[in-house]
């Protein structure tokens, strides 16, 4: 299968960019520490100019209000060619700044800009560690973290759009061994999704009371460490796998509620850092995705008409070409199952679309007579 994954990303074609662009970002702002906040804002504006405008960031100058600044140049691991921090903005706990930034020329790290976005899977996230959701009657948090993980993609993601299942929950163990194929073909058969996105909190862990004199104004702080993991839904390869952890104050009384699904849990400061970790795993994602070809499938045949499982959600419009490439799979030696992709001429036109599907009508009568379900299509 990582035979056809790598066939197919070899027909992207990344186009390349290269502009001043204007972008924001912003950040919690941790134990009143303006400056790291001030940091971790820039770089998540540097990422989301790459990420929404291709190209690459290299050089190393930043201007603030019109002064020359290194500092910034710091807080981030890229290079880049100009920055301007354009302005900044405290709300509350929260920082924003807007910068404008000089976007290098790099097709290595730019994709097309009309590419369709992929339907991903995300199901309800796991805790290792179910008794640490007591303190805080935080029982409903891992539906909470979904949902919340699900805006934050819808919001900030360029490459996918999340189908959001809190009625299940998928261990990433289970594409750690040879049948991760096995698993992940009966997932892309039920959600129709190209990509699988596996949260797993391993950590929400209490730290140590603050006690003595301190106690009177010290508040407690509690662990966040979470893994998530990136599954191909064809192939059943990991694609990205990433922890995220932080230790942050829990702003509330040992014996309330937090309410992880209200507006107050997910302003305080450990709701705040969460999501600043979840639009940096997007981000990160969307980086890992690359020039990664979204790949339709064939979910359905009769006659001369196929339905694909990509449609308005993910941005095919009527009109649209994809052309074919057949799948054909055969047991290799110790019986499991190979499969090798065969481009083809074949190109279909989408003349029906709704919101997850499009259907395309074959030309000529005897093009179809190959294609069957869950051969792949990619756009022209």
């Amino acid at each position: 299968m990582l035979r056809l994954i790598t066939l197919l990303m070899l027909l992207a074609i990344p186009s390349v960019r290269a502009a001043w662009v204007t972008v924001s970002g912003d950040a919690t702002i941790v134990d009143g520490n303006i400056t790291a906040a001030r940091q971790q804002a820039i770089k998540h504006a540097l990422s989301v100019a790459v990420v929404t405008n291709g190209g690459s960031i290299s050089a190393q100058q930043t201007v603030t209000n019109g002064v020359l600044d290194q500092t910034a140049a710091l807080s981030n691991n890229a290079n880049y060619n100009q920055l301007e921090v354009v302005s900044e903005r405290q709300r509350g706990n929260r920082l924003e700044v807007t910068v404008r930034v000089d976007l290098a020329n790099n097709p290595a790290d730019s994709c097309l800009a009309n590419a369709l976005k992929a339907p991903l899977y995300l199901p309800r996230a796991i805790v290792f560690d179910r008794k640490q959701l007591r303190y805080g009657q935080m029982e409903a948090f891992p539906q909470a973290l979904s949902r919340k993980l699900a805006d934050v993609i819808h919001a900030n993601s360029n490459k996918v759009y999340p189908k959001l299942d809190l009625s299940n929950s998928v261990p990433s163990q289970i594409f750690n061994n040879e049948h991760r194929g096995d698993s992940a073909s009966w997932l892309n058969q039920q959600t129709n999704t190209l990509y699988l996105l596996l949260p797993e909190v391993e950590d929400m862990a209490m730290s140590k009371a603050p006690s003595g004199f301190s106690s009177m104004w010290d508040k407690q702080k509690r662990d966040f460490r979470l893994k998530l993991s990136l599954i191909h839904s064809i192939s059943g390869e990991t694609i990205w796998q990433q922890d995220y952890q932080f230790n942050s104050e829990w702003d509330f009384d040992a014996t309330a509620s937090a309410q992880p699904d209200s507006d107050e849990f997910w302003q305080s400061i450990y709701g705040n850092a969460i999501v600043d970790v979840l639009k940096r795993a997007t981000l990160d994602m969307d980086d890992a995705l690359g020039c990664r070809p979204t790949m339709a499938q064939v979910i359905a045949k009769q006659g001369q008409r196929v339905i694909l499982n990509l449609g308005r959600k993910s941005g095919v419009r009527t009109g649209d070409k994809f052309k074919v490439v057949l799948q054909h799979n055969f047991p290799d030696r110790v019986g499991q199952t190979r499969t090798v992709a065969n481009a083809t001429d074949v190109q279909v036109v989408i003349d029906q679309i709704t919101d997850d599907t499009s259907t395309a009508l074959l030309s000529a009568r005897d093009e179809g007579a190959n294609i069957q379900i869950n051969d792949i299509a990619l756009k022209n």
